[in-house]
């Protein structure tokens, strides 16, 4: 009488597992990037909220009839709004920093001058994240944009309204 075991030995179970992990290590982090993706989705959701803001303020300067050059809106709570053109002005906590509530701590800003071409306005506010800048010591508009992961507002210009510009290809 023979006796024959049907089924896989011990040897071949430990060689599928470590093919099997091994694949796990190199393949899956390409396809659950989970990080890059939530940032990328942080910031179409700043753009969103800096696009409601700018339109609700524009909205309250045209209200009032402050849609012509320079000018305040006041958005309630004592909370005025320098508008360019009706717009939220770029720099400054009384533009669009006022108009939108973001965390300081979730979020690295500065100004950044003389680079929107497109609307001839001189000035830009910079949004981006704080840990993608660790190496960088001045944390200024170039530093931000350098991440390739980064939102700009412009000021408006004359009949033309603000500008975004989304940059998530390097979150």
């Amino acid at each position: 009488m023979t006796n024959r075991n049907k089924g896989f030995t011990l040897i071949e179970l430990v060689v599928v597992i470590v093919i099997l992990g091994i694949l796990a290590v190199t393949v899956l982090p390409r396809f659950v990037n989970l990080q890059d993706d939530a940032r990328k989705e942080v910031l179409h959701g700043l753009k969103a909220a800096v696009i409601d803001a700018a339109e609700m303020v524009y909205d309250k300067a045209v209200i009032e009839g402050k849609d012509a050059t320079h000018n305040k809106v006041d958005i309630g709570g004592g909370n005025e709004i320098v508008t360019l053109y009706g717009y939220p002005f770029a720099v400054g906590t009384n533009g669009i920093l006022g108009a939108i509530d973001i965390d300081p701590s979730e979020w690295v800003t500065a100004n950044e001058f003389n680079n929107m071409g497109a609307n001839n306005t001189d000035v830009a506010m910079v949004f981006g994240f704080p840990s993608l800048l660790t190496g960088s010591k001045t944390k200024s508009a170039a530093d931000i944009k350098a991440t390739k992961c980064f939102l700009s507002y412009g000021d408006s210009s004359g009949n033309k309204k603000y500008i975004i510009i989304l940059e998530d290809s390097g979150c």
